[in-house]
């Protein structure tokens, strides 16, 4: 009896299956139905309809539809990509900080008192704009100023000054400000370093944006003398010129330039440690801020370059540029310097440099391409003349012991066989017929001082090695570089002296070779020739380029044929950064402080922009 419910049962479930697949053929009919439905009316289909797609696809017809899909992502990541190419552009961001190291400390950060120190100079060049300043070539532009305009005789210059420039604080740059520094500069209370070249030129205001310089006689040179910051009147015209340097405003300046006063840090002993500026909205500086840290000596400097405790130094010394081309992530950058160094004979303090064999016998002992290799670490070119671009005809000097010898041998000079020293025999006549001739001797002998600089020092010993071999007795003295000028310059107190000039192309050599500038002046040879003076007196007024170059021409063979200087090389300098700063781009440079030229265009990081 068993039998039948079993098969009941079975009947039940086959009956039930079959109605589940009856249903599920209805569906599909109703959905092929629907989709054709669809497609007769042309109408776009739902976003339901659309999910029953694949119900009426054959599997191939999904396979193509799939590659038709990831064709078409393609193409618009392509379409995309391209697009993004033309039109996208990596641009500096704007931000960040740049941290120098420097060897000294700040003391005036005054454009018209900062002769005297590179670091005042170098942080009053981000503080202050002048007239005319340096671009990146070296070259005079106009800085403060818009437009200038000179007179036929070249005795008058107008200045028209931009329009909206603005010290740090908010009050209008205007003619009056220009006129003030001026005055200041040539007012003997301030004892500016810059009065010399400025004593001929009166500054008028001829309106706010107006100011007129005028001189006596034409100066072609004037604009190189320009390049000085300039003061506001509002915040100086009430300090005491006969106590300048106590003022607060040296080391919190007020200037329109790029960057604008921060803060500083001193420590314990009241040193200035660090000082920031901060970018001025208005100069579209890249960098947010500039610290300078300011160590005693450059082994500590080039340590903290290496400790990344700052992104660059101001300067690097021979000793040092091994050990930094091996720190990871600097950039070395070199630029040529407007500077000659030269050995300036004094004959004031030694007798035997009156006699112009023996100047040129000296010059001829020296190797220069050893001091170029060994003291610049090879690092600089040789220089034969004052001004850059050398004149044709002038005397050069290359290194010839044989001749320098023979020289010596004309002035006079014989080599002891015994003492190997060369002495110069002088008979002085008897003051009466009774007495005898007296026979005196006095050796050949030099000192040569420099500043106490790891360069100046490795120079003047490989000089002495080679005044030496030619039987020149040699010493050597060292001054450090913030009293050389006090102690050693102005009183003259020094027979040869180690130093470096700076004298761009469009410079002018009157205050270095000019025989008025012997006293106190930059003649540091005492050199006086009245034909020099004539050619260079010319040269001021000379109403052509073409004329003053002759000229100056005619001045450089003149003072290679006297040598009362040496001239020996022309340096490199040395700007180590962070490969992480970027947009340095300065080929030359006059003065260390120009190696700011371009710094409003220095970033650190890249955005993305499109155009």
């Amino acid at each position: 009896m068993s039998f039948f419910p079993k098969v009941k049962q079975r009947l039940a479930a086959q009956a039930s299956a079959l109605k589940t697949r009856l249903h599920n053929d209805r569906e599909k009919r109703a959905d092929i139905l629907l989709a054709h439905r669809v497609a007769a009316r042309r109408r776009p289909p739902t976003l339901r309809q659309w999910r029953l797609v694949g119900r009426v696809l054959t599997p191939g017809e999904r396979r193509a539809l799939r590659c038709a899909g990831y064709g078409i992502f393609l193409g618009l990541l392509f379409i995309a990509g391209r697009w993004t190419i033309r039109h996208a552009i990596l641009v500096p961001a704007t931000g960040g900080e740049y941290r120098e190291g420097i060897v000294g400390t700040p003391r005036a950060i005054n454009p018209i008192l900062a002769g005297g120190n590179d670091v005042d100079q170098d942080i009053a060049r981000l503080a202050f704009s002048g007239l005319y300043r340096r671009d990146a070539d070296g070259k005079l532009v106009l800085d403060l100023a818009e437009a200038v305009d000179i007179s036929a005789d070249g005795k008058t210059y107008s200045f028209t000054l931009k329009p909206d420039v603005k010290f740090s604080d908010n009050w209008s740059v205007n003619a009056d400000d220009v006129v003030f520094t001026f005055n200041a500069i040539q007012n003997p209370a301030w004892k500016s370093p810059l009065a010399k070249g400025l004593q001929a030129v009166t500054a008028v205001a001829r309106d706010p944006q107006t100011v007129v310089l005028s001189s006596t006689q034409p100066n072609a040179y004037l604009p190189s003398l320009l390049t000085f910051g300039i003061l506001p009147k509002h915040i100086w015209a009430n300090v005491d010129p006969n106590s300048p340097a106590v003022a607060s405003w040296n080391l919190k300046p007020i200037g329109s330039g790029p960057y604008k006063f921060e803060k500083f840090s001193r420590d314990t002993n009241g040193n200035i440690t660090s000082y920031t500026l901060h970018s001025a909205v208005r100069n579209n500086a890249m960098l947010d801020r500039i610290t300078f840290k300011f160590y005693d000596d450059y082994g500590a400097a080039s340590d903290a370059l290496a400790g990344n405790a700052v992104d660059g130094l101001n300067f690097v010394p021979p000793s040092e540029r091994d050990a930094i081309r091996t720190v990871p992530g600097i950039v070395m950058h070199a630029a040529p310097i407007s500077q000659y160094t030269a050995i300036f004979f004094n004959p004031q303090k030694n007798s035997a440099f009156a006699d112009v064999r023996v100047r040129q016998a000296l010059a001829l002992a020296i190797d220069r391409q050893r001091l170029i290799k060994d003291a610049l670490g090879g690092l600089g070119e040789i220089r034969d003349t004052p001004l850059e671009d050398n004149a044709d005809g002038v005397t050069k000097y290359s290194y010839d012991p044989a001749a320098a010898a023979a020289l010596l041998e004309k002035a006079g000079y014989a080599l002891d066989p015994v003492s190997k020293t060369r002495i110069m025999t002088k008979t002085t006549s008897p003051k009466s017929k009774k007495e005898q001739p007296v026979t005196t001797t006095s050796e050949l002998s030099a000192t040569i001082t420099t500043i106490s600089t790891d360069e100046n020092r490795r120079a003047a010993e490989i000089i002495k090695a080679n005044w030496e071999a030619l039987g020149v007795k040699t010493d050597i003295i060292t001054a450090a570089a913030s009293s050389i000028n006090t102690s050693v310059i102005k009183p003259r107190e020094y027979d040869a002296l180690l130093f470096g000039e700076v004298l761009p192309s469009e410079a002018d050599p009157y205050p270095f070779w000019h025989s008025s500038q012997t006293a106190n002046g930059l003649n540091l040879a005492m050199y006086a020739n009245r034909r020099v003076d004539e050619l260079l007196e010319k040269a001021r007024v000379a109403p052509s380029a073409a004329e003053r170059d002759l000229d100056l021409n005619g001045f450089q063979k003149l003072i290679t044929a006297d040598e009362p200087a040496v001239f020996l090389y022309q340096p490199d300098y040395l700007y180590p950064q962070s490969s992480k700063i970027k947009g340095f781009d300065v080929r030359s440079i006059t003065a260390p402080a120009d190696r700011f030229a371009n710094v409003t265009a220095w970033y650190r990081k890249l955005w993305v922009a499109f155009k």
